[in-house]
C-alpha cells in the first residue's frame, strides 16, 4: 500500500477537562501515537486551554506536534485538521491546514476559539444541578462532571487518493479530589484582628495535608485561607458554609477558579461583606458557646491522573470508516458507559455505607467503655489476626466478641473505618501513633505503612525520642533505622531537648544505644 493513500485519524477523550487548570503557556499533551501509514512518524496533540502565548490569552490553542526522535524522514508534508467536539454545540475546527513537519516541529491553530465561548458548559438545568451538588455537603453526592471533551485530529499526505484509514483512540483523565472539612473557631468573640485560627486536615490521598486558616481584618471582615501542602495541586472550587447549632446551613458562599480565561488564585477569600464579626455576634444562631462552625467543601485539581492509548483500527477502507464514524450511537454508548461507571460507588464506598448503616452485623469489638458492631467477614479479610481469632476454637469465636480493651474508643472507630473504607481521615500525631500500634498488633500491613509514612513525614527533633521508642517496642527495624538516621543528622537539637531527657529517664538503655550510634557507624 502506498503511503500517500492513508488518512490517519486520532481521537482523544479528556475526562474531567473542566478541572484542568493549565495556565497560559501550559499545555495538556495527548498520549503519544505512531502513524504507521505516514512513514512511521510519531506525534502528539497539544492543547493550551488558556492560550499558547501571551498574545493568545483568552483563546484555546491547539497544535499537532511531531516527535524529535521518531524513525521517519527528516521532514514530511501533511494536510491536517484539528477539532474540538462535544461541548454541547457545533465543533470548533481549524479547517484544513498544510505544513511541512520536520522532526520536533509543531503546527496548528493558536486561536481556535475564545475560551469563554467554548467552555460555557452548562445550560440552566445543568447549572442548577451543579450548584445543588456543590452546596449539599452530603458525603454521598458525587462530584459534578460535565461531558467528556473530545479532540479530533485528521492528517494525511497531500498527494494521492486516500483509500485506507488508520485510527487511534486515546484517553486522558484529569484528577480531582473533593474534601469536606469542619473548622470550629472557639472563643470567636475574643479573636484579635490578624490573629490566625488554623487547623490541619490530613488525608491518605494525593492532596495530602491541607491548611485551613481564618482571621479577621482590621475592619472586622472574615478571611478564609485554604492551602494544600503540594503546590502543584490547585484549589478550583471552594464552598464555605456556616452552620447553626443544629448543623443546618445558615449561609453558603461559593468561589471557583474554572470560569475564567486566566487561572485565578482563590485560596484566600473573604466571606460575604454582610458576614462581619459584628453581624455574627449580633445574630442569635451563628455561635454555639462562642464557637463559630464552618464547613469547607474543597475541590482540588491534581493534574493528569491517567492516560492511555485505547485502541487502533488499521487498514479499514475510507468508505467503511466513514460509515462507522457516522454512526454516533457507538460513540454515545462509549461515553454513556463511562459516565455511568464514574457514577457508580467503589467497593470501599459500598462497604463504608454498609458499615455506617450497621446492617447484618455479627460480631462486637469491645473496649473498656464501648462496644462496636462489625462484620466477621470484613474483619477476617483485612486482618490475619482477626481471622485466627474467629476461625479457631477460641472464646472470641463462640461469643462473637473481640476484646480490644487496650485500644481507645476513637482508635477503634478509625480502625474500623479503615478496614471498611481503606482510607483515613483527620490524621494527627497522637491518633496515628495509636493506629500504628493497632496496625502492628492486628497485622494490617497497609494501615501500618500509612501510619509509618505519616509519622516519618512529621518527624521532628521534639518527637524523635517518642518515635524511636515506638519503633523499638514494636520491633519495626525499618522505621527505627529511619529515626536513628534522623537523630544522627540532628543530634545536638535532639539530645538537648526536654523530650529526650524524658526518654533517658524511662528507657535509659535505648537512649544510650542511640547516642552511641554516632561512634558505631563511623
Amino acid at each position: 500500500m502506498d503511503s500517500g493513500g492513508t488518512k490517519f485519524t486520532f481521537k482523544w477523550w479528556i475526562e474531567e477537562h473542566y478541572y484542568c487548570l493549565h495556565d497560559n503557556g501550559e499545555r495538556l499533551t495527548s498520549p503519544e501515537f505512531t502513524a504507521k501509514g505516514l512513514e512511521g512518524t510519531t506525534w502528539t496533540v497539544d492543547l493550551y486551554l488558556r492560550g499558547r502565548h501571551d498574545d493568545d490569552k483568552g483563546y484555546i490553542s491547539i497544535f499537532l506536534s511531531r516527535s524529535g526522535e521518531d524513525g521517519g524522514p527528516e521532514s514530511i508534508p501533511l494536510t491536517f485538521e484539528l477539532s474540538i467536539l462535544d461541548l454541547g454545540k457545533s465543533p470548533f475546527s481549524s479547517g484544513e491546514l498544510v505544513a511541512n513537519f520536520e522532526k520536533g516541529q509543531a503546527h496548528g491553530c493558536p486561536r481556535l476559539v475564545e475560551w469563554e465561548t467554548a467552555l460555557i458548559l452548562f445550560d440552566d438545568d445543568d447549572e442548577e444541578n451543579r450548584n445543588n451538588v456543590l452546596i449539599s455537603f452530603d458525603d454521598d453526592e458525587k462530584i459534578f462532571s460535565p461531558p467528556t471533551l473530545s479532540v479530533l485530529c485528521r492528517m494525511w499526505k497531500s498527494e494521492g487518493i486516500n483509500r485506507r484509514v488508520e485510527q487511534v483512540c486515546a484517553i486522558t483523565r484529569i484528577g480531582v479530589e473533593n474534601f469536606l472539612i469542619l473548622h470550629e473557631v472557639e472563643n470567636f468573640s475574643s479573636l484579635e484582628p490578624n490573629q490566625k485560627n488554623s487547623i490541619h486536615f490530613s488525608s491518605n490521598s494525593k492532596v495530602g495535608c491541607v491548611l485551613c486558616s481564618l482571621h479577621l481584618t482590621d475592619d472586622g471582615e472574615i478571611m478564609v485561607e485554604i492551602v494544600p501542602s503540594n503546590s502543584n495541586h490547585i484549589l478550583c472550587i471552594l464552598v464555605i458554609a456556616l452552620l447553626s447549632a443544629s448543623g443546618d446551613i445558615l449561609e453558603s458562599i461559593e468561589y471557583e477558579n474554572l470560569s475564567f480565561a486566566l487561572r485565578q488564585d482563590i485560596r484566600k477569600r473573604p466571606l460575604k461583606r454582610t458576614l462581619t464579626r459584628r453581624s455574627i455576634l449580633d445574630a442569635q444562631n451563628f455561635l454555639v458557646d462562642d464557637t463559630l462552625r464552618l464547613v469547607y467543601r474543597c475541590f482540588f485539581s491534581t493534574g493528569v491522573e491517567f492516560e492511555e492509548i485505547l485502541g487502533t483500527r488499521h487498514g479499514m477502507a475510507v468508505a467503511t470508516q466513514n460509515q462507522v464514524c457516522s454512526n454516533s450511537h457507538t460513540e454515545r454508548s462509549y461515553k454513556a458507559s463511562a459516565e455511568r461507571l464514574r457514577a457508580c460507588p467503589s467497593v470501599s464506598e459500598d462497604l463504608k455505607s454498609f458499615y455506617s448503616r450497621q446492617r447484618l452485623t455479627d460480631v462486637e469489638l469491645k473496649t473498656k467503655t464501648k462496644s462496636f458492631s462489625a462484620h466477621t467477614a470484613v474483619l477476617c479479610a483485612r486482618s490475619p489476626v482477626f481471622e485466627t481469632m474467629m476461625s479457631s476454637d477460641m472464646e472470641e469465636k463462640s461469643k462473637k466478641c473481640l476484646k480490644v480493651d487496650d485500644l481507645e474508643d476513637d482508635t477503634v472507630q478509625q480502625l474500623l473505618l479503615f478496614l471498611y473504607w481503606d482510607r483515613l481521615e483527620y490524621l494527627e500525631w497522637d491518633n496515628v501513633v495509636k493506629l500504628y500500634y493497632a496496625a502492628v498488633k492486628y497485622e494490617i500491613e497497609k494501615l501500618k505503612l500509612i501510619c509509618e509514612s505519616f509519622l516519618a513525614d512529621n518527624l521532628s527533633t521534639s518527637n524523635a525520642g517518642e518515635l524511636l521508642l515506638l519503633a523499638d517496642t514494636r520491633n519495626d527495624a525499618d522505621l527505627k533505622q529511619f529515626v536513628e538516621d534522623f537523630i544522627l543528622e540532628n543530634e545536638e537539637q535532639v539530645f538537648r531537648s526536654d523530650e529526650w531527657e524524658k526518654l533517658m529517664g524511662t528507657n535509659l538503655q535505648l537512649g544510650m544505644k542511640a547516642m552511641l550510634l554516632r561512634y558505631n557507624r563511623k
